[in-house]
């Protein structure tokens, strides 16, 4: 049907009559009726003709293109993302298989398209085969990509997909040389900028720093909660003392949203009701009043992030999963196995009721 739209818009936009485009095909104006009406399909050896006499190329003429814009790119993912929430896994998986089939030499595209599969794997009944497509996307973008960067996401992510499932040797051989000492390229940068007198790229570049170090400090001070429990309190000290003063409920409220859930079940494996139900007091309120809209952002101190934010994130600041998955993934936290031994209290009722009710609140004001 697109070839056929795409016949006729391309004979009418030239000015052409049915006749006109049969007698230089030699062949009748019922066949270009035919062509145009999705009855039939020009013989592929009159594609380059018709082509030719339209002023295009082939991969016009039928639709198709080798890569998409990175706009076109982040509202398929959109899309896609919106259809896992509404229809069957493997009705969308399908469609997500095709549209890459059509533009394997893609590799911006495939990178997003295996970030998608990683997000909604876990609503697939055959989740290794998930991850198995995303693998090969993304062995794909290693062949055929240049930007170092890109190439460092695939990377990244391919040492995930060994992780979930069951493959840790592979993802340490990914990622072993990220142990080394780092070499302080952004150091060296900013004193470029300085000597060049760049200040706006020096001030930008300090911010996208910090922000960058101090969110890596939350995630690994989660770490060692896990790790060195004999330091529990001063890392819970530290932790939180890092959350106020870089006000990183309001910054990033989901890592501090990870950050209380993984007290949580660190408190619950000791059993101790009183931690547990402090930490997810904490989850629910981080989660409820100040996770949406989900956006990344900067604040009042961060002023330059924003902008930086929304010109070098690929799928831009918005998050990778639907909001409806997002207050999917709150609820599942609060019914946690972890937390199955106080699932009928009154603490945890009362912050399950607070879930639901800023959910129903924020889904009816939208």
């Amino acid at each position: 049907m697109q070839l056929a739209q795409q016949l006729r818009a391309y004979r009418e936009r030239h000015g052409l009559t049915q006749q006109d485009v049969a007698s230089f095909c030699y062949v009748t104006k019922a066949t270009v009726s035919k062509w145009e009406n999705g009855l039939s399909t020009p013989d592929v050896a009159l594609l380059p003709l018709l082509a030719s006499r339209f002023g295009t190329t082939v991969d016009a003429l039928i639709g198709y293109e080798a890569t998409r814009s990175k706009e076109d790119v982040r509202a398929a993912y959109a899309r896609y993302a919106t259809r896992f929430q509404h229809e069957p896994f493997q009705t969308v998986y399908e469609a997500i298989i095709e549209d890459a089939r059509l533009h394997y030499s893609d590799s911006f595209l495939l990178l997003q398209y295996a970030i998608l599969l990683v997000n909604y794997a876990t609503a697939s009944d055959e989740q290794r085969n998930v991850y198995e497509t995303a693998r090969e996307w993304l062995e794909r973008v290693k062949q055929i990509e240049s930007d170092v960067w890109r190439l460092r996401q695939a990377n990244g992510l391919l040492a995930i997909l060994a992780l979930l499932v069951g493959e840790p040797e592979r993802a340490v051989e990914r990622t072993e040389s990220a142990a080394q000492p780092s070499v302080g390229e952004e150091g060296v940068l900013i004193d470029a900028y300085e000597a060049l007198g760049r200040t706006t790229d020096v001030q930008q570049l300090l911010q996208v720093s910090m922000y960058q170090h101090v969110l890596q400090l939350l995630a690994r001070l989660a770490k060692m909660l896990h790790h060195e429990p004999d330091k529990r309190d001063e890392t819970i000290h530290r932790a939180e003392t890092l959350i106020a003063t870089w006000q990183l409920d309001t910054l990033h409220p989901n890592s501090v949203s990870q950050w209380y859930v993984l007290r949580a079940i660190e408190a619950a494996g000791r059993e101790e009701e009183e931690a547990v139900k402090e930490a997810l007091t904490a989850f629910v309120t981080v989660a409820t009043i100040h996770l949406f809209p989900v956006r990344l952002r900067g604040d009042a101190y961060f002023d330059e992030l924003d902008e930086w934010l929304e010109r070098t994130l690929d799928l831009g600041t918005a998050p990778p999963r639907t909001e409806s998955a997002i207050w999917d993934s709150i609820e599942q936290t609060m019914h946690h196995p972890a937390f199955e031994t106080w699932h009928d209290t009154p603490w945890m009722n009362e912050q399950i009721a607070r879930t639901r009710f800023a959910r129903t609140r924020k889904e009816r004001d939208e």
